[in-house]
This record gives structure tokens, sequence and C-alpha cells, in this order.
């Protein structure tokens, strides 16, 4: 993390609530474990403010959750919630499908086609991440169908921890590149009930995929809170 110095204090707000992040993307904070200001202000060498305004930042992204009883607690990953929220982008992204096939265009072919080169090209997990969004967003674009936007914003908004957390692997990215080039194909010969179907099998294959991560993320945490307990 950069130490720019653009305040009395080291760390801005915006490199403070990264490196939570990340801290929380790489587990080495678990899910429910709580974070105390005390700690993090000796941490980031700061102020009390810009700690308080980094959690606000994480909890509007949905990184965070604060209670009265317990203050703020890294939030966790339910698996039920999981399954259920990506059966949920299931039937969204099959509206969308459905929607843009009169629309779309040549030139949208073309993009998704280029989206999807570089999805499988990326070595990285982030940008892999932005790229399925986008994907996905452009073919909800071409949907053209307002109320559904409405929910896929709040999906999204939903999904962001589940996504940083497990995001789409290196072994997996081959296997949404081809169920991606099947939608795309779908939609470039007009053929609804074909495009629908493929979109519902790459969400089931996707959960698939989830579910064993979800499994691994789920395990995993005892032992980095015991790993802890033994250093502290």
């Amino acid at each position: 993390m950069a130490k720019t110095k653009i305040t009395e204090d080291r760390y801005s707000v915006a490199e403070i609530a990264e490196d939570i992040k990340n801290k929380i993307r790489s587990q080495e904070f678990s899910a429910n474990e709580r974070l105390t200001e005390t700690a993090l202000c000796k941490f980031y060498q700061v102020s009390r403010t810009p700690i308080r305004e980094a959690f606000r930042l994480l909890e509007n992204e949905g990184f965070l959750v604060y209670t009265h009883n317990s203050g703020v607690r890294v939030a966790s990953i339910s698996v039920e919630d999981s399954v259920k929220s990506i059966e949920i982008a299931r039937e969204l992204n099959c509206l969308a499908v459905n929607g843009a096939i009169e629309n779309i265009t040549p030139e949208d072919i073309e993009s998704l086609r280029e989206i999807n080169r570089m999805l499988l090209d990326t070595d990285k997990n982030e940008e892999r991440n932005k790229l399925d969004h986008k994907f996905h967003s452009l073919i909800l674009e071409r949907a053209n169908n307002a109320p559904l936007s409405e929910h896929f914003k709040l999906q999204s908004k939903n999904d962001v921890l589940f996504e940083s957390i497990l995001p789409i692997r290196d072994t997996r990215a081959p296997h949404t590149y081809t169920e991606h080039e099947n939608i795309i194909n779908a939609l470039e010969s007009r053929d609804r009930e074909l495009a629908i179907e493929y979109m519902r099998i790459h969400y089931m294959m996707a959960l698939r995929s989830i579910q064993k991560k979800l499994q691994e993320y789920m395990e995993n945490q005892p032992a980095k809170k015991r790993k802890r307990n033994k250093t502290s």
C-alpha cells in the first residue's frame, strides 16, 4: 500500500479501506471478526476519523457490518444465501438475454467476443470479475428493460463481498469463456430458446464451482483463527 502523506494522518481513507478489503479477501481478517478502531489506529498510525470513514465506506460496500451490541465486524458469507443469490442472478440474466435477442447488433456481438477474449487472457482475478460483469451488463443494456436494470444493480451490490473473496478461478476461466461463446453464438443467430438455455447452463456450472469454493472457504475459516491465536 502506498504511503502517500495527504493529511496529518499517514494514510488516506481510501488507502485504509482498500487495505482492509485486501485483508478480508486474503482472509487475514476472518468472517465475523471484530475490528476495533483502537487497534487499526495503532496499525495505520492514524487518528480515529479516517478509520471511522473507512468503516462507513466498507459498510456501504458490504464488506463490514455494524451491530449495536458487537460493533464493527467483517461480513460473513452464508452458503445458503450465496446459492440463492446465484439462482436469482441466473433468472435475471435469462430475462436479460431474452430481451436482448431482438436488439443485439453485429457490433455488440464483436464487443462481447472481445470482452470474452480479454477475460480468458487475464491472469488477475479482480480484472476477470470486472470483465464478466461487463459481458453480462452489455446484454442487459440491450434488453432495454429499466425495472430489470434496477434489480441487477441491487443484485450486484449484494454480491460485492462474495465475488471479492471467491473470484473466478484460473481453472474456471476457460469454461466461463466457452459458456460465454455459446451465449454469443445463440445471440448472433437470434435463437431465443438456445440463448436462454445456454445462459441457464452457464449459471448452473458457475454454481457448481462456487459451491466447491464456498466449502473450501468455510473449512479455512477455523484454521485461520487457530493460526492467529497461536501467534497472538
